[in-house]
């Protein structure tokens, strides 16, 4: 059983293949390609130098409240109520318009959450 927690990336730190890299970019920016960037020649130098791998990692709130609540989807910790409905509503079965709604009921408070359909209300 996977779960996406986060996003993680990590940054290219050979200073050679960086630099062609941004020689492709400026010679494109040259062609006029507005979107192109020039060569970072800072960025290079650091690179040269030894600049150690880097790396980062991207955790959301609401991707940490599922993971705190042992919870197996973000449908059931998103913050937006309505958008949490239009998501959930798409998953109604054979097509129908019913929607579907997610409820605590008092005497079930803690131990989840139960599916309710409702036939023809919104």
């Amino acid at each position: 059983c996977g779960r996406e927690i986060a996003n993680a990336y990590s940054e290219l730190t050979d200073a050679l293949d960086q630099r062609r890299r941004f020689e492709e970019q400026a010679s494109k920016k040259a062609a006029g390609d507005d979107e192109a960037c020039d060569i970072a020649e800072d960025f290079l130098d650091a690179l040269e130098y030894g600049l150690p791998p880097t790396a980062g990692l991207g955790i959301g709130i609401d991707r940490l409240i599922m993971l705190l609540t042992d919870k197996p989807s973000i449908r059931d910790v998103i913050a937006f109520p309505m958008m949490k409905l239009e998501q959930m509503s798409n998953f109604a079965p054979n097509g129908s318009e019913d929607l579907v709604s997610v409820s605590v009921s008092p005497e079930k408070k803690g131990k989840g959450s139960e599916m309710k359909g409702n036939k023809g209300k919104q």
